[in-house]
């Protein structure tokens, strides 16, 4: 995956009702007036509250030839028919958080359809989510339909105190994967890179993101050479890594940047800089001679 992460919530309902806040004030800072603010912090507080003081993991790509984002997610819950009847009520419950998008011109829409199959006993879920994004400007929307933002098909599954997230048609891999013995070891750099006992590990592969983030520019002649060297330059590298501790009442946070990451930077935007150089009258030869 191009972001993978794992992490151990210690009191999931603080967690959102500081999320929840900090939406809030965000809310009152832009003028929103026909949010319900204080709703929305009341919300966030029970969704998070459905994951208990447990652990979970995720993954999100952005693989495929198309670049569309893939995400799969694992977290423990306290209570399962609870965290199904949250899905359930979700277009109430979060109506203080859509109407800010609507207010921010990305109305969104959800469905959720109980029960459309079952795997090895499992029930599994649908959860559609889709974003108007026709008032949005044109660069915008292209970046959002490259990403299969604008119309998400969730699957959700949820067994033996797991809740489990994928893309359409993944749930049944993401479930044998996780069953199996081989994901009792977790497969993030960053847990190699720091000490045990943090409350979260992240990893972040620059080849893929670099290779995603080439498509979101616009073709033409000068893109062109920027766009090969972002989608294969970076092939390879180590991940940017991340962890966070807690002690003594404080969280630290550390980020931490492979050195082949850094030479293959500064060996793009030296490159970039020759491009432009030639590109200029007169510099097109070597040593500043005019080009035949």
């Amino acid at each position: 995956g191009t972001i993978l992460m794992d992490f151990h919530f210690a009191n999931a309902e603080a967690l959102g009702e500081f999320v929840g806040a900090e939406v809030g004030l965000l809310i009152k800072e832009l003028k929103l007036e026909d949010v319900d603010a204080d709703a929305l912090v009341v919300n966030m507080k029970k969704w998070f509250g459905m994951y208990g003081n447990g652990t979970g993991c995720e993954m999100v790509s952005f693989g495929g030839e198309d670049g569309t984002m893939s995400v799969q997610y694992v977290t423990e819950v306290k209570d399962a028919e609870a965290s199904l009847n949250l899905l359930k009520t979700m277009d109430k419950d979060m109506a203080p958080l859509f109407k800010m998008y609507e207010n921010f011109g990305m109305p969104i829409e959800t469905a959720f359809k109980e029960n459309v199959r079952e795997s090895d006993g499992i029930k599994i879920h649908q959860l559609n989510m889709s974003f108007e994004v026709t008032g949005m400007a044109v660069e915008q929307r292209e970046q959002m339909e490259l990403m299969g933002l604008s119309n998400i098909v969730y699957e959700v599954a949820v067994d033996n105190g797991l809740m489990f997230y994928s893309g359409a048609g993944e749930m049944e891999a993401l479930i044998k994967r996780v069953k199996s013995s081989a994901s009792t070891e977790s497969p993030l750099t960053a847990r190699t890179v720091y000490p045990k006992g943090g409350f979260y590990y992240f990893d972040l592969d620059m080849g893929d993101y670099m290779t995603f983030a080439s498509r979101m520019l616009p073709n033409g002649p000068e893109t062109g050479m920027v766009k090969q060297q972002m989608s294969t330059l970076f092939e390879g590298v180590g991940p940017i890594t991340s962890a966070g501790f807690k002690q003594g009442g404080c969280v630290m946070w550390s980020v931490n940047l492979p050195g082949d990451l850094l030479a293959k930077y500064g060996q793009m935007i030296m490159m970039a800089q020759m491009q432009k150089m030639q590109q200029q009258p007169g510099m097109g030869g070597p040593m500043g001679a005019p080009a035949e």
